[in-house]
């Protein structure tokens, strides 16, 4: 016995919308390679629609006098038809890829390379200060639009291995929007596995010096006077390795690093960051490959990558309630962005207060950059 099924048009509606989105989404990475083709098209069509309007008027004047194709005109006649009738297809065809060309580029943005020169910086400490001011503004602008959609390419990577990444314009953009389904880590990166470990750290934290103070430091509002009476803020640190290595003094095994400093402006060291020595409890989340030599991250993963370091980030969170979150990272900077869309789709779970720290001269150095959940404004509907 069949059973009537009734087909809302509300459901026929997103269906239709989400295969244009589909469509469209396909049609932003086809390549452009050859858009050769098109130049050859308009030059052709120029030639055989000028060859049938030289013909066309003695055609026409030698059919009104003798008929069309008289006269032994057949031929003539036929040429200047089939002239206009290819010039006018081929026409077409250009403007039609002409007009692709055009919504391609739309579709895909505006790529913007600027390259600007420090020489207070190294060139690991502009990589990665540039990785989490990338972070921050993409949770700014996903939590300020929560419809905005930032599709993120994967830069081409210029090692002397044979791992190297190409630009390819034609794989596929993430954009890190949760609660898609993804295909499990495991298919998309067969070759990795998640690691997570813990411990303690035997930490120093002290200010700046002056000559060593390499980054700007901003006004931050926490001010600059020194902490009152009162319990000093509990710390943690939070260790992300996709690329496996150590991360300045921190060493990839947590039990045998040796006691390291920390060395933040003046205006965090107090207030923020406890100052003085400590035990820190530490906790690390590494994705390590099972083969070698080490494969790459595939992109294809990365969504599964950020997805799983900020549930991992939340949890940590979550478990040990620090006041102060320091993450040490070493991750490829178009995670850090998706880590950055992540924070902007769930600021109220997110840790309040994080601040990123890199090497610099030795030690690792917090700069005055927030990336906890207190530097994404909530915005009233």
């Amino acid at each position: 016995m069949r059973k009537a099924v009734a087909v809302r048009p509300a459901g026929l509606l997103v269906k239709w919308r989400a295969g244009l989105r589909a469509w469209r989404s396909g049609r932003a990475r086809r390549s452009l390679t050859r858009q050769w083709l098109t130049g050859v098209l308009f030059a052709t069509a120029t030639a055989l629609l000028s060859a049938a309007l030289a013909l066309i008027p003695a055609a026409i004047d030698n059919a009104l006098r003798n008929g069309w194709g008289g006269a032994g005109q057949a031929v003539s006649s036929a040429c200047a038809l089939s002239f206009a009738a290819a010039g006018l297809a081929l026409l077409g065809w250009a403007a039609w890829r002409w007009h692709e060309r055009g919504v391609i580029l739309s579709e895909r943005g505006t790529a913007y390379l600027v390259e600007e020169h420090a020489t207070a910086w190294w060139h690991e400490e502009k990589a990665t200060v540039l990785a989490a001011i990338g972070w921050r503004s993409a949770a700014r602008a996903t939590a300020r639009s929560r419809g905005l959609l930032l599709n993120v390419r994967q830069r081409p990577s210029y090692t002397a291995g044979p791992d190297r990444h190409e630009l390819r314009l034609t794989d596929v953009a993430h954009d890190f929007v949760r609660g898609r389904e993804l295909p499990p880590l495991s298919q998309t990166a067969p070759w990795h596995a998640v690691a997570s470990l813990s411990g303690t750290l035997s930490v120093t934290i002290e200010p700046l010096v002056a000559d060593n103070a390499t980054l700007p430091v901003r006004p931050s509002g926490h001010g600059s006077r020194r902490a009152g009476p009162g319990p000093a803020p509990r710390l943690l640190i939070l260790v992300i390795r996709v690329v496996v290595g150590p991360i300045g003094p921190i060493g990839l095994d947590l039990g045998k690093t040796p006691p390291i400093t920390l060395r933040a402006p003046s205006s965090l060291v107090g207030p923020v960051l406890p100052a003085g020595q400590q035990s820190v409890p530490v906790a690390e989340w590494r994705l390590d490959c099972d083969v070698r030599p080490r494969q790459q991250v595939p992109w294809a993963a990365f969504p599964n990558v950020a997805d799983a370091v900020a549930e991992w980030v939340v949890e940590q969170s979550r478990q040990h309630e620090p006041d102060v979150v320091v993450l040490a990272a070493r991750m490829p900077q178009e995670l850090a962005v998706g880590l950055g869309v992540h924070l902007g789709q769930r600021p109220y779970i997110w840790p309040w207060r994080m601040y990123p720290a890199f090497r610099g001269q030795g030690d690792l150095v917090v700069p005055d950059l927030r990336l906890g959940a207190e530097s994404v404004p909530v915005q009233r509907p």
